[in-house]
Parts: structure tokens; sequence; C-alpha cells
């Protein structure tokens, strides 16, 4: 055989191989996903987020993609993000963050960053009611407003942690009432609206599915809610919005909650992913979720979804300097 004919031959298989390669390649590429896939939850079981994680799967499921849920807590959520920023960038490991991830971030508690994820779909939109007492003596936001200022400086409004999106609105709201408070944190909402209801406190700003039972009990009661719109929970709960008050005059500041990857996904990848997740916080189990839950179900993803996260660590770094009091992350 000729050194011509032998270089034909070598020329022949290699693009015999190759076509064999790129058939394989787009063939695996098509097969995704191959395996499972990882679920970070950075919270402990149990929660809403644990939930939303669980109802996501068992609707990917019946698109074929098998998720296994895990948690990863600690630190306000920046654990489990902070591993899901580190995974391999090739669809098989995801998780869900939320808004507190952005308080962090504008506190500089955190070295994960924004831009180390990908943004796939949102979850959840939830919102805050400002309640009182049971035994107060008004059931109204112009007659809460009246007493604030009566406490003349001693308003006392709690909250479920601090340095967060409902810390902003105790103070949002005392501004609007023209007075001085004092803020004071619980370890979760469930002390604070107990404290409440025993009347140990004036205010708490708590999330809907949280007061429900002390509000139907009448042992609080619901004055308003922070949001543009009523909600299916609490129908004859009135919002600030609808007296011509304006609780957020920092900019965008929505407690919501959704999916990402890490940062350099394929696009192929993360619109399959974009794709299952749309149907299932789509679906009628879903959906009978949110309402339950008092939150909102909203079909926001990819680029919008990270515009909206963007506007809201805005007003996070805006607010964080004024309001919050932390040590930055080393």
């Amino acid at each position: 055989m000729t050194m011509l004919k032998k270089l034909k031959k070598h020329a022949i298989l290699g693009a015999m191989i190759g076509a064999c390669v790129g058939l394989f390649s787009s063939v695996a590429q098509a097969a995704y996903p191959e395996r499972e896939v990882r679920y970070i939850v950075p919270w402990s079981p149990g929660g809403v987020s644990d939930a939303i994680a669980r109802i996501v799967a068992a609707e990917a499921a019946k698109e074929g993609m098998t998720i296994i849920v895990e948690h990863a807590p600690g630190a306000s959520g920046t654990i489990g993000l902070a591993k899901l920023a580190a995974a391999k960038p090739d669809g098989y490991t995801i998780g869900s963050a939320t808004s507190s991830q952005l308080a962090m971030v504008a506190q500089g508690l955190t070295k994960t960053k924004n831009d180390e994820f990908t943004y796939l779909n949102l979850t959840s939109v939830e919102y805050f009611v400002l309640a009182v007492p049971g035994t107060s003596s008004f059931d109204s936001i112009k007659g809460f407003m009246e007493h604030a200022k009566k406490r003349d400086g001693k308003l006392s409004i709690g909250t479920a942690g601090s340095n967060n999106i409902p810390h902003i609105l105790a103070a949002n709201t005392a501004a609007a009432a023209g007075t001085p408070y004092i803020h004071t944190p619980y370890p979760g909402a469930t002390k604070a609206l107990t404290d409440l209801a025993g009347g140990q406190i004036d205010a708490v700003i708590a999330k809907p599915s949280e007061s429900r039972a002390l509000i139907e009990a009448g042992k609080i009661k619901a004055i308003a809610l922070y949001a543009d719109k009523r909600v299916g929970m609490l129908p004859n709960t009135p919002t600030f919005a609808e007296h011509g008050l304006n609780m957020f005059p920092q900019g965008p500041l929505t407690q919501m909650s959704w999916l990402a990857g890490p940062a350099g996904m394929p696009a192929d990848v993360t619109n399959k992913l974009i794709s299952v997740f749309e149907k299932a916080v789509q679906s009628p189990a879903f959906k009978e979720y949110a309402e339950n839950g008092g939150f909102s179900a909203l079909n926001v993803k990819g680029a919008e979804l990270r515009k909206q996260v963007d506007a809201v660590q805005a007003t996070m770094d805006r607010v964080a300097p004024q309001l919050f009091k932390a040590k930055p992350a080393n």
C-alpha cells in the first residue's frame, strides 16, 4: 500500500471515528438527565422550602426526571448555597434560594455572590401581615397608627430574626406612623406570635400562613398586608396600599424563593430544567399548596427571574448600611 493510500485510509477512518463521537455526544446530550438530579435545600426539613422541593420532585418525576432532595442548613441558607455554587455545572446539582441570601450578600455575610448561579424558575412569592393582640381596642390601619403615636417611642414590633425583609418592614411601618419604635427580633415566628397573643408585645410582622390559626381563634388581629393586593388566605384583610401607604419606599422588597444551579451550565441543560420546573410550578398540586400556604406561584424564569432578583438585591444594598448591623464575612 502506497503512502498516499495509507493517508487516505487514515483520513477516512478518522472521519468515521469523528462522526461516531459526534453521534454519541449528541445522544448523550439528548439523554439528559441520565441519572438522578440532586436538589439542595439550604434549610432544615419540615419548612416551606422542603415542601416545595418535594412537590417539585414529584412533578418532575412525571417528566422522567428523578430528583433527590438533600438538606444543607445553616447560616441563613448560605452554607447550602455555597455548596450549590461550588458544584459541577452539569445540571445534576440544583438548589433553592430565597431573599435571605440577598440580605446576606448586602451585609457582606457570605462570600457566595449572585453571579455564581444559573437562574431557573421562581417558586414562591410570600407576603407579610401586620398583626396586633386580639384584645386591642382597634382593628384598622388608622387605629394602629394612632396607637403607635400614643406609645411615644415605646412601640414594640416583633419579627422572626433580624436584618431581613420583616425587619425592614417594621422600620418602614414605624416611619409611616411618624414614631420611633423598638425592634424585637425572635428566633422564629411562633414565639413572636405567642407573645403577641399574650399582649407582651405591641405588634408582629409575620406570614399569613404563620398567623392564620391565631387570627381565626381571635387571639390576634390582622391589621394590614404588605402586598400589592389581598391574599386568599386573609380575604378580609386590607393592604397598606389600599390606604395610600407605600411600605416599600426603598424599592422592590419581595420575599421570594427560586430554583438555581451553578453558574456556567450548558444552555440545553438549563432550558430542559426550566421546562420541567415550569410544568411543576404551574401544576395543580403546586398551585393548591401555594393557595393553602398563602403565597403566589408565578411563572417567572431565566433572565426575567434574574432581573427580579437583581432589583431586590439593589434595594437590599441601599437599606443594609442604614438599618442592618452586621459583621462582614472574612
